[in-house]
Order: C-alpha cells, then structure tokens, then sequence
C-alpha cells in the first residue's frame, strides 16, 4: 500500500515536501529485511537538485562517498540506520555520525 501511495505522491510532490513519509517508508522497509526499497526511498532525498548524482546513482555509490543533506537531520539519521542494518562497519558509522554532530553545532559563544 504505501508504495503505491508514495508513487502517486511523486507524481505531485517533490522529494523535500515528503521527508516524513520517505523517510517513515524506509524505516518500515528497514524492519522488514527490504534494504534495497530502504535506500530507494531515500536516494531523491540524498541527492540534490542542483548537482550530480541523481537517485539512481545513489543506490550504485559507495556509501562513505554519500554527502549527507545537513539542512535534514532526519534523513541524515536515516541513511545511517540503514547503514548500519544492512552491515556496514559500525566503527566508520559512528566516527561519520560524530563527525555530522560536530558540523550541525552552532558555535558556542560565551556569555557576559
């Protein structure tokens, strides 16, 4: 069912204006051992617009190569999810999810 609705909210909608179903259906794929429709619903939401690659390149890169959308933390947290369930080295996923929490913190400034 929502693959069908997720196909005819494509027609309407851009990827930015779904994140929360997208990034929802990935994770309901995630749970049920369907990792290639995982990463297909995030690849529109992983590549932008204005620059190459596009979806279909996503789902052949290699994942390290990814650059993540900082503006989404949601869609960051995603792909990494799904990182990590389909077995990547979870040593490399947290040093890359530490590293995207050091470049999302606002600058600390002191107070006086």
């Amino acid at each position: 069912v929502w693959r069908h609705i997720l196909a005819t909210r494509k027609l309407v909608l851009k990827p930015e204006e779904q994140i929360d179903e997208l990034v929802d259906f990935s994770r309901l794929a995630r749970k049920s051992q369907r990792l290639a429709l995982s990463l297909q619903a995030l690849s529109p939401l992983l590549s932008s617009r204005s620059s190459k690659p596009r979806s279909a390149a996503i789902l052949r890169a290699d994942p390290r190569t990814v650059k993540l959308p900082l503006s989404h933390p949601r869609v960051c947290l995603a792909y990494l999810s799904h990182l990590w369930d389909a077995g990547d080295d979870k040593k490399s996923l947290l040093n890359r999810l530490e590293s995207l929490l050091g470049e999302s913190k606002p600058p600390m400034t002191p107070r006086g």
